[in-house]
């Protein structure tokens, strides 16, 4: 169960992942930009807030034009098109 003390614990205070705001998509709040802003750089450090500009950004990937799922039925893999 993803608790608030377990996100804190495993995500935040981790560093491994970055917070992915949809900024390709929507107009940020004057409290998003806030509290951006107060972000210690110290915790953008991992790869993800690295490799992106700004720091924050996140950009979808399209949408596949096909799902395959490993695992198998009686006559072979399952696709979904």
């Amino acid at each position: 169960m993803l608790s608030r003390a377990a996100f804190q614990k495993h995500f935040v205070e981790a560093g491994d992942k970055c917070w992915l705001i949809r900024s390709y998509e929507y107009k940020r709040s004057d409290t998003l930009n806030a509290y951006l802003e107060s972000v210690p750089i110290k915790v953008r450090q991992n790869y993800t807030c690295r490799n992106q500009t700004p720091w924050f950004n996140y950009l979808p990937h399209p949408v596949p034009q096909m799902l395959f799922s490993s695992g198998f039925i009686k006559f072979g893999p399952k696709i979904l098109r």
